[in-house]
């Protein structure tokens, strides 16, 4: 939850740098719409898909989510990545 949460503050960051419009409160949006206008490149945008279907599956309690693990780690990547290109700059 904590590492989601840093992921979605970061994405907003970058949402705003790059003056994508966001929808608040609505993470799934907002991927979708830095995917939408370029920020997100095609694999960083499913990655971050998964990650919040994670996500959701924790909060409302299911444990069924095989890879968690796998896919916080693929979640930390992108947001590595993200650092690099934009607030690095």
């Amino acid at each position: 939850m904590l590492a989601w949460s840093a992921i979605e503050a970061l994405l907003r960051a970058i949402a705003n740098e790059e003056s994508v419009p966001v929808t608040r409160n609505n993470p799934g949006q907002l991927t979708k719409s830095l995917f939408t206008y370029g920020v997100l490149d095609k694999e960083q945008y499913q990655i971050l898909e998964k990650a919040f279907q994670a996500r959701n599956s924790i909060v409302h309690g299911y444990k069924d989510h095989q890879s968690l693990a796998s896919t916080l780690q693929k979640m930390l990547l992108v947001a590595d990545q993200l650092l690099q290109q934009h607030i690095a700059l």
